[in-house]
């Protein structure tokens, strides 16, 4: 829904899609969390900023990483 009102570059959409992400990884799916978190990820990145400069780019990054140990 909000990929649809407000744009895929929108930082509200990126940040949903971020949460979406973590909240699937604890609910055990990480199966639908890791497509996410890799597709918001370069994103975050070219919309935000690097982790360094962003804390949505930073949880992205860090919750990809955690999915694929």
């Amino acid at each position: 829904m909000c990929t649809a009102k407000l744009g895929a570059d929108h930082p509200y959409t990126i940040t949903i899609s971020c949460d979406l992400a973590r909240v699937l990884t604890v609910a055990g799916r990480s199966e639908d969390a890791h497509p996410l978190a890799a597709q918001v990820l370069p994103t975050a990145v070219r919309v935000l900023g690097d982790a360094n400069t962003h804390p949505t780019t930073a949880r992205t990054r860090s919750y990809l990483a955690e999915l694929r140990s």
